[in-house]
């Protein structure tokens, strides 16, 4: 799987196909820290043919919360 990090909806250039996912939630929790307003999301390309997934950082939980 491949992730990429989104902000308010557009990928971040520097943060696309990121190969761990725990690199991407760091690297979304650093954005959302410095970007209060923003809204920070994770998408998860499978490298085979399958469901894609996408996680939004839930900031009132202070978690990634798993959408689909």
């Amino acid at each position: 799987m491949r992730y990429s990090v989104l902000v308010d909806g557009k990928p971040v250039p520097d943060l696309k196909f990121l190969r761990v996912l725990a690199d991407a939630k760091l690297r979304g929790e650093k954005i959302a820290a410095e970007n209060v307003a923003a809204e920070v999301q994770i998408e998860g390309y499978p490298e085979q043919p399958g469901i894609m997934l996408t996680w939004r950082l839930d900031r009132e939980v202070n978690a990634w919360v798993e959408t689909r």
